[in-house]
């Protein structure tokens, strides 16, 4: 048995030298850098031999011992088996070990572990990589090199042709198929549109010009046509503007001709476009303060107008001056690009420059226009006398202030219709009716002043603004009105401060309110008072 285990160490120490020799014979092949590779392989190769051999010397000590236990029990085995050869019991008769199927050095015949050096290549010496010398990974994402756009092709005979926009490639004239033709281009204007001897109408100027082709045949036969072009330019007729936030506007474009222009917002939340229309323009919408660009592109040429949002306001909406004063108005939310212009709407009771500045002339009403990037802001103004611009001035105020509350009228907090003109009068000196307290009713106090002759009469069915004048009081009922046992059914009164619009207490609102009176009828205010 001691002879079998021996004789397999041989074998195997026999197929590793046999290995490294593979490996020394394939580097001589190689050449020059691969014979280096492979002597430095051969070499470890060597050295990892003659480190098997120092084990196997020491493993064979321990086979030793163990081997007459191994020759026991074989000899046990093959009295029952009948096997005569125990050499041959890796597999049938005449077969071969593979080198790779187990560890020469491991009498066991387990599995060999993994090779941690360099694969061999079975072809050639073993592939190392040298450092420095890996190549650079291919990027899949790497773009293709871009190729050139087509261009409109102008086919002879064609009914129409379509516009060339200047700055682009232009177009190509259609060459006709048949061999041994040849064609002459002539432009009529290269000014306008130029062509080469090839065909390509390259576009130089706004305008309209024809280019001449003349077509010679094999058969000598001389055919010509007329190729009419355009070229267009289109832009917006403004390369920056403003617009106030919540308005639209038509930005309008020029040389696009009736083509149709694709646009687009570079921030749709500040600027959207919502429509364009071939011809005049794209129609946009400010959404929110901020900056957009608004692009056009009409083929391979675009164009683009730079659109700012604002968000003008009034310091102030409402005025109450005597006749004579001097006042600017002042409107936040600009830019320095802006430009406000201000016009008062007749002119009659005061007059506005330029920079905004009011002077009042007459006792009245006006709305003072600002425009200002797309938007119309107005001011309400009123003149009066000092009594009533005090009195307005007082319950202006109050808006939002006080609450509305027959049974505490008179309390601080407080106020119902009646008793909100007669305190306001108060504060500015004046008392209505009587010099208390304690307000009288509304009823009551539209009765008094048509005693005395202060009624404001209507025109027909209604009220003109021209006689009515601000710090008229306006009493509510007539009619129409439930009945209430008091003056012409009155049941609310009301402070006119011109511009169609009264302040008032209102219960509707349950606080002090300025109301849109666009039109006063006879019918629903019975009278209208001076105090």
């Amino acid at each position: 048995m001691i002879d079998v285990s021996q004789k397999r160490i041989k074998d195997r120490i026999r197929a590793v030298v046999l290995c490294a020799a593979m490996i020394l014979g394939a580097g001589q092949v190689a050449g020059a850098g691969g014979a280096a590779r492979a002597a430095e392989q051969a070499g470890q190769t060597e050295q990892a031999r003659q480190t098997e051999q120092a084990s196997q010397t020491e493993q064979a000590s321990q086979t030793e011992q163990t081997g007459q236990t191994e020759q026991k029990s074989q000899t046990e085995q093959t009295s029952q088996t009948g096997q005569t050869d125990p050499g041959d019991q890796s597999g049938p008769a005449g077969s071969e070990i593979p080198m790779n199927s187990m560890n020469p050095l491991d009498p066991s015949e387990t599995e060999a572990p993994e090779q941690t050096s360099a694969p061999m290549n079975p072809t050639g010496p073993a592939v190392t990589e040298e450092p420095g010398e890996t190549s650079a990974p291919t990027d899949p994402t790497e773009p293709e090199e871009p190729t050139e756009p087509e261009l409109p092709v102008l086919h002879l005979g064609q009914e129409t042709y379509p516009a060339l926009v200047l700055g682009s490639e232009g177009a190509v004239i259609e060459k006709p198929e048949q061999e041994g033709t040849a064609c002459q281009y002539e432009s009529g204007d290269a000014g306008i549109a130029a062509v080469d001897e090839e065909g390509h109408v390259t576009p130089v100027e706004v305008g309209t010009t024809r280019i001449v082709v003349t077509v010679t045949e094999p058969g000598g036969e001389i055919r010509t046509y007329e190729i009419p072009i355009e070229v267009v330019r289109p832009h917006f007729t403004l390369e920056s503007t403003n617009l106030a936030k919540g308005c639209s506007m038509v930005l309008a474009w020029e040389d696009a001709g009736e083509y149709d222009i694709a646009c687009s917002s570079s921030h749709s939340s500040v600027v959207s476009v919502q429509s364009s229309e071939p011809g005049m323009g794209v129609k946009i919408k400010a959404r929110k303060k901020g900056s957009a660009v608004i692009t056009g592109t009409l083929g391979e040429v675009s164009f683009r107008c730079a659109v700012a949002v604002t968000d003008p306001k009034l310091k102030k909406e409402y005025g109450f001056y005597e006749k004579n004063k001097s006042f600017t108005l002042k409107v936040t939310g600009l830019n320095k690009a802006s430009a406000p212009k201000w016009e008062a709407e007749d002119g009659y009771s005061c007059t506005v420059s330029d920079k905004g500045k009011v002077r009042t002339k007459k006792i009245g009403s006006e709305e003072i226009y600002c425009h200002v990037d797309g938007k119309t802001l107005t001011f309400y103004l009123a003149v009066s006398t000092k009594t009533a611009v005090k009195a307005m001035r007082y319950g202006f105020k109050q808006i939002g202030k006080k609450k509305y509350s027959q049974a505490l009228r008179m309390s601080r907090n407080y106020y119902d219709c009646s008793s909100f003109v007669y305190r306001i009068y108060r504060h500015a000196g004046k008392y209505l009716v009587i010099r208390s307290s304690w307000a009288p009713v509304a009823a009551d106090i539209g009765h008094y002043y048509v005693r005395r002759g202060k009624r404001i009469k209507a025109r027909g069915r209604a009220y003109d603004e021209e006689d009515l004048r601000p710090g008229d009081l306006i009493c509510w009922g007539g009619s129409h009105a439930a009945r209430n046992g008091r003056y012409k059914r009155i049941y609310h009164i009301s402070l006119y401060i011109g511009n169609g619009k009264t302040l008032e207490s209102s219960s509707t609102y349950n606080n002090v309110v300025i109301r849109e009176r666009s039109i006063l009828k006879k019918s629903q205010i019975p009278v209208v008072v001076r105090p």
